[in-house]
């Protein structure tokens, strides 16, 4: 089952990070056909600690991406992220109360967030590394 799918417009236009969001994806929907195939009690809780390792991994490698090439946007870029972790501990409560209406909103949640940093904060990276190019 797919949880979030890779659009186009996703895409920054410097590859090794469109490279590691497509894997970033992949592991997304991997965890959540996980969740959906799980009788275990267990399997939600798995399923936000994988989820919350993944992000925090990409993100890793991400600034250290951005820290070689001096972006100058990394601590609003940071902030993002903990947004989006901050948003990641609310939908475990949610599934809590109502898994059906949690998986839901993780779908939106995610991918809207996905989207939005993807066009925002990570389209950034590209303008500011072809300026410097120039």
């Amino acid at each position: 089952m797919i949880l979030v799918q890779w659009r186009d417009d996703y895409s920054v236009g410097a590859r090794s990070v469109d490279d590691e969001h497509k894997a970033l994806i992949g592991r997304i929907n991997r965890l959540y056909d996980q969740l959906m195939v799980e009788d275990d009690p267990l399997a939600v809780s798995t399923f936000f600690e994988s989820l919350i390792k993944a992000i925090t991994e990409h993100f890793l490698r991400e600034e250290r991406f951005m820290r070689e090439r001096g972006y100058d946007q990394l601590p609003q870029h940071r902030e993002d992220y903990e947004r989006l972790l901050d948003e990641i501990e609310a939908l475990t409560d949610e599934f809590d109360r109502n898994e059906e209406a949690g998986r839901e909103d993780l779908a939106m949640r995610i991918d809207g967030w996905l989207s939005d940093h993807f066009e925002t904060h990570d389209a950034r990276l590209e303008e500011v590394f072809d300026r410097r190019k120039n």
